[in-house]
This record gives C-alpha cells, structure tokens and sequence, in this order.
C-alpha cells in the first residue's frame, strides 16, 4: 500500500511539474501564434499589393509599352551583337561591356558596328542611354506583354503616351524615329526580319539628337 501511496505521489509531482512548464511555456506559445498571425496579415498585405499593381498596369497600359520601346532597341542591339535573342542587355549595359573588353572580338567589332548605325542617326551613345533612362524605369515598374499587344500598338499612341507620361523629356520623338528605322511600319515595337542588315548598312533617313 505504501509503494502505491508513492508512485501516487510521485504521479502528482510529475503533473504538477508538466503544469509549472506548461505556464512558464504559455508566452512562448503565445509569442509564436502572434507571430504567425502577423506573418499571414503580412502575406495578405503583399497579395493586396500585387493585385494593386496588377490593377495600374491594367488602367496604365502606356507607360508597360513605353517600356518595351527601350526593350525593344535593347534587343535590336543584342541579336546584332549575339547573333540571337537568348542574351539580353539594355544599350547602356553592352556599351559598358565593350569599354571593360567583357565582349568577344568579333562581339567587339559589332557592337562598334551597332554604335556606327546609331552615329548615322546623328545619335551619341551617352546622349541615346540618356533618352532610354526614363523608358526602362517604367519598364521596371511594368508587366509582360504579349506578340499580340506589342504589333497591336501604332506610333500615334506611342508619341501619346511619351507626352501623357514623360512630358518634356528631350528627344523622345526622335527616338521613336530612330526606333522606327529597325521596326515594321506603323508596328514600332516589332522588329523588321532583316533588322542586322539595316544596322549594318548606311541609312540616309534618321532622328536627329
């Protein structure tokens, strides 16, 4: 009778023991539920943001076409220089590139090639990575567009976009010119199929900057 009276006792002890950790654990536990609890409210914040950006893209599709102006030049420049359209840099970044000797010898020579065509457009590279600044922020800031949205957009709308969000931004009419020599007409986000010969041949007719 004893020996059961103690393993009584000693059971009583063990739980009593369990309750005394259990509360001295309790903020802990709290801690971490305030903890999740924030980390979803933080979660649902961030999908809020997403579907608010998803929501100006949509009533701002301008400024995501402004952008795919710089991107389409950028590519231009890379399928002359690379020879495809898998590597992709921005004009500014090839010509840091060429100036670091981080390109090829034959990449070299025609991305001197590239800077001739737009020479002939009475353009400077510094003055044309200038121009391109504005137009790769809101690249930055834009989603993905379809084939189909780009060949849908006509210069008319282009120039109506620069004025309704880069208003005042010197030479961004001549730049939709020289844009204009390397893509379809009345399309000046699609690139023309022989767009290396043009780069590589003399044009008489350009933008001025």
């Amino acid at each position: 009778m004893h020996r059961l009276d103690g393993v009584g006792t000693m059971g009583i002890e063990v739980i009593d023991a369990f309750k005394d950790a259990l509360v001295e654990l309790l903020p802990t536990i709290k801690e971490l539920i305030d903890e999740n609890r924030d980390a979803a409210a933080e979660i649902q914040d961030l999908r809020a943001r997403v579907n608010a950006l998803g929501r100006v893209q949509v009533q701002e599709p301008g400024k995501v076409f402004l952008g795919q102006a710089a991107s389409t030049l950028d590519k231009a420049a890379c399928l002359y220089v690379f020879g495809n359209d898998i590597i992709y840099l921005s004009v500014k970044k090839l010509h840091k590139q060429r100036v670091r000797g981080g390109l090829t010898p034959q990449q070299a020579q025609r991305w001197d090639e590239f800077a001739s065509f737009v020479a002939r457009q009475k353009w400077s590279l510094d003055r044309l990575v200038t121009v391109m600044k504005p137009l790769q922020e809101l690249r930055k800031m834009a989603g993905r567009v379809t084939p189909e949205e780009q060949a849908s957009v006509t210069p008319e709308q282009l120039h109506q976009w620069g004025q309704d969000y880069l208003p005042g931004l010197p030479l961004l009419s001549n730049y939709f010119e020289l844009l204009a020599c390397l893509t379809r007409p009345g399309q000046p986000l699609v690139l023309l199929p022989d767009v290396s010969s043009i780069i590589k041949e003399p044009l008489q007719a350009g933008g001025s900057g």
